[in-house]
């Protein structure tokens, strides 16, 4: 009795301890990407658009190590909430990155997180925004965040596409109807990206038939959990 208590001490410790790791890096990089995007925000949310959950750092840094994703792709993060995925995957590996989100706050926070992460990088003088909130009609941004519904954004640009239960499964199907219909119109190789998948989106996959699943990304040892939800799914299209 007295071993099993230590060992559940031990558990506990060494969860804490790896929970404190995990946040304390989200707020190096935040950091040293000069933007803010550490905390959860479901001020806005409804029953179909849910609320801002930050990816950690470390699922995006397995992202980049594995290869999946390249300079010259370009990736919409659908439910982009404060900025993050797109400026740090742009920081790190130079791809094209488009944030779509419903909620207009959240598009100004991400776009105030891209004005500091210029200013941080001494790059402000190319940003996409000035001060006024005016675009540059010059300038080719590779980092954008849109305010638009995510069934109402046409993905032509893109050949990567990210999700982090961003909204219901029927805004999904609505989403991925405009995926595959940009496929139809320019045949290229596309994947989808999917992080801690929810019950409501495990259930709804193995009914979509022209999703294939490529490759799993195992990020249960960084938050020293069994669960199999910590996970990074690579999906394309069946042709």
């Amino acid at each position: 009795m007295k071993e099993e208590v230590k060992i559940n001490k031990k558990t506990q410790f060494m969860r804490l301890r790896q929970f404190y790791l995990y946040f304390f890096n989200d707020l190096l990089w935040d950091l040293r990407l000069g933007i803010h995007t550490v905390f959860s925000d479901y001020r806005g949310m409804n029953r179909t658009n849910y609320g801002y959950d930050p990816t950690p750092y470390q699922v995006l840094q397995k992202l980049v190590k594995s290869g999946w994703l390249r300079k010259e792709d370009a990736l919409v993060d659908y439910g982009c909430g404060k900025g993050r995925v797109g400026i740090f995957l742009n920081n790190q590996i130079g791809c094209r990155v488009i944030g779509i989100d419903f909620n207009e706050r959240r598009i100004r926070q991400s776009n105030g997180n891209l004005m500091r992460y210029y200013k941080n990088k001494n790059r402000f003088r190319h940003s996409p925004l000035n001060e006024n909130n005016g675009d540059h009609d010059d300038y080719n941004p590779s980092i954008q965040f849109i305010h638009s519904k995510a069934e109402d954004y046409v993905p032509d640009e893109a050949n990567c596409f990210y999700f982090f239960n961003p909204f219901s499964t029927k805004i999904f199907q609505k989403v991925f109807k405009q995926i595959k219909d940009s496929y139809d119109r320019n045949p290229r190789k596309i994947y989808i990206f999917f992080y801690y998948l929810s019950r409501e989106y495990r259930n709804y996959f193995p009914t979509n038939t022209n999703l294939i699943l490529v490759d799993e990304i195992d990020c249960r040892k960084s938050f020293l959990s069994s669960k199999k939800l910590y996970k990074l799914q690579i999906y394309t299209l069946r042709e």
